[in-house]
């Protein structure tokens, strides 16, 4: 039987508790030294970065493993997360062949 995981924060929720507290999303990743895009990234993305999730449970006055359950275990530990390759938007399509093989 599969184990049923407690559901945490929705990622629109945090959004608009950071942007509540701490106006723009981008403003907040750059004074942190970030990407512009290192907060969403990590709110899409559970591989993404254990840090920025630290930062933002911090911004909010909250703990990692009340947001994210899933991710964290009761200690603050993070769980074992996938390693799978992240692939860019750019990535060519894996099933195209190249041209010049056709």
């Amino acid at each position: 039987m599969a184990q049923i995981l407690p559901e945490g924060m929705h990622r629109e929720d945090i959004m608009a508790a950071l942007r509540k507290k701490h106006g723009p999303i981008t403003h907040l990743a750059m004074s942190w030294g970030l990407s512009r895009c290192a907060i969403t990234d990590t709110l899409r993305d559970p591989r993404a970065s254990t840090r920025v999730e630290r930062l933002i449970a911090e911004a909010l006055g909250m703990r990692v493993q009340d947001i994210w359950p899933e991710r964290w275990d009761k200690t603050g530990t993070p769980l074992p997360r996938s390693s799978k390759t992240r692939h860019s938007r750019n990535d060519p399509a894996p099933h195209r062949q190249n041209r010049e093989a056709a």
